[in-house]
């Protein structure tokens, strides 16, 4: 879906123009039923002053409310849905342009950006998707009452357009300075609730340490709270002082036609009232669009939040052209890798502690277990990235079975690698696998030690409250259950107690080399160094003796 810079009304005309035809032309069509439901009140009350009020007025206003009400309803409900679409729209699209960023990209621009970006975004704009056929629709009943007070008196509505231009004026320099105020109370808010979010992230920390906890809450929660607390209330009282200049102003235009048109016009008493009660029922329909204009800008606001997220979605897109190799059919003799000179680069916005691993050149057998090693900020899970291709090298080649990986190559090589990282997420089903094994499974779960605490329902696994150390053992069966050429574990022993890490690092790994996988393995047990065919140790970046 393309988020470009279209307003949320063009928007929604991008998303299904047929359906946003009908929906335009049932919102003109309440708003002239709603402009004919005044006309037919007015006939009635003149009717009645002359003693010829009839059945007439009332089955006229009984079908012009019942048509009004199913064509409020359809514009309505349709411009919801419409919406719906929309915000799900971006969301699949995000979802999909996810899949195909590159990593370091990802982290860049962090996941909580992306999700409050999403979240935020799309509520505003439906909420605002709620008022857009009822604001039509008022437009549409204004107009067709200003037709009627114009077939009255061309003074009075001569009259009643200054005093609305007047007004707009007025209104829209207010406005102005109210989206200002939005936009500092905004900046206010996402600042404060980035703050706030320690206290989720952070909560354990926290509690163990009542200085600390003290000191975010006093010298920055708090501050920060009552700076965007003053922000929206500046904003909110200016918008409010609108929202009641609007109200004061259409009550002047109202009294001005019963004080003003008797002076300069030729009006009888009759229309004078005719014209002053049409103004009072458009009152409703104004305020309704004076309360919208707002709740839209902000959508606009967020339609522009949108446009940004998905621009650099599709700049750090992977590219897909070229000649695409089946990988997964190569014979387990050509599944060496080999990195020749390669280096990369952290680039932090401000060039400040830019981190370089490399240049480093590495040769993986088939069938190999190896250790990397080294101290912390070494850069062994950076190796570990561009070993998988989730980076990609600044400068020298990574090669598979002799074959140089290009841009194109990197989706189908990642397919040859199972991972567990330290930030694992473990998931809920074994995705990608159409098919479970469940009797592999089970044997994996038992030999884990969690065939007790992990139920799997032939979907799912039913029970994962578990601690630390059982994730990490969940997380190595899922690995495994990949039945992936290289399984690549990063520091996974670090949450496992002392019984099940002799067992991982003396059965395990070793049965793992017996069974084909090449296994590559951060480790910082050095009394098991000896347990793979070689330890590869990293120093600053570099390999090192």
């Amino acid at each position: 879906m393309d988020l470009n810079r279209f307003g949320l009304y063009r928007l929604l005309v991008r998303q299904d123009k047929t359906t946003c035809v009908r929906v335009v032309s049932a919102a003109l069509l309440a708003g002239l039923l709603q402009g004919g439901m005044i006309i037919v009140i007015n006939g009635a009350a003149s009717a009645m002053q002359n003693s010829d009020l009839n059945l007439r007025y009332l089955l006229m206003f009984l079908l012009l409310l019942g048509g009004y009400s199913l064509a409020s309803h359809y514009s309505t409900s349709r411009t919801i849905a419409l919406t719906e679409r929309v915000i799900f729209a971006a969301y699949l699209d995000v979802a999909d342009k996810l899949r195909r960023m590159h990593l370091v990209d990802f982290e860049e621009m962090g996941k909580s950006r992306i999700y409050s970006t999403l979240h935020t975004s799309t509520d505003i704009v439906l909420e605002a998707s709620k008022n857009l056929a009822n604001v039509g629709a008022a437009f549409i009943m204004i107009l067709v009452s200003g037709i009627y007070i114009a077939s009255i008196s061309i003074v009075a509505i001569a009259i009643i357009v200054v005093f609305y231009l007047f007004g707009y004026f007025v209104y829209r320099t207010n406005l102005q300075k109210v989206s200002e105020l939005i936009n500092k109370a905004s900046l206010h808010d996402h600042q404060f609730k980035d703050r706030f979010k320690y206290f989720l992230e952070g909560f354990k920390e926290l509690k163990v340490a009542r200085n600390k906890s003290a000191t975010l809450y006093n010298d920055y929660i708090r501050p920060e709270a009552r700076q965007a607390e003053k922000a929206s209330i500046r904003a909110e009282k200016k918008l409010s002082a609108n929202m009641v200049f609007i109200q004061s102003y259409y009550y002047l235009i109202v009294t001005s036609m019963i004080f003003l048109l008797p002076q300069v016009g030729d009006m009888s008493n009759a229309d004078i009232l005719k014209v002053a009660a049409v103004l009072l029922f458009t009152y409703g329909s104004m305020t309704r669009i004076v309360q919208s204009i707002p709740l839209i800008l902000k959508a606009e606001r967020a339609l522009d939040k949108l446009h940004s997220l998905d621009q650099e979605l599709d700049i750090a897109r992977e590219s897909n052209t070229g000649i695409v190799v089946d990988y997964s059919k190569l014979p387990a003799s050509d599944l060496s890798i080999q990195l020749d000179n390669v280096s990369f680069t952290y680039q932090h916005s401000d060039h400040v502690d830019d981190f370089t691993l490399g240049p480093v050149s590495l040769d993986l057998k088939p069938g190999e277990l190896v250790f990397i090693v080294g101290s912390n900020g070494a850069g062994k899970t950076t190796l570990l990235k561009l070993l998988t291709g989730l980076y990609r090298p600044d400068s020298g080649m990574l090669y598979l079975g002799g074959r140089g990986m290009e841009e194109q190559d990197y989706p189908n090589y990642r397919d040859l690698f199972s991972v567990v990282f330290p930030d694992y997420y473990l998931f809920d089903r074994l995705y990608g696998q159409r098919k479970v094994d469940e009797e592999k499974l089970s044997v994996l779960l038992d030999i884990m030690g969690l065939r007790d605490r992990v139920a799997w329902d032939g979907e799912r696994f039913q029970n994962l409250n578990l601690s630390a150390g059982q994730c990490k053992r969940l997380a190595l069966a899922c690995a495994h259950m990949d039945d992936s050429p290289f399984l690549v574990l990063d520091e996974v022993a670090a949450d496992l107690d002392p019984e099940f890490r002799q067992f991982y690092y003396q059965t395990y790994l070793p049965n793992l080399r017996k069974s084909g996988k090449t296994v590559i393995a951060i480790s910082h047990d050095q009394q098991y160094f000896g347990v793979a065919d070689r330890t590869v140790k990293l120093d600053s970046g570099r390999i090192v003796e």
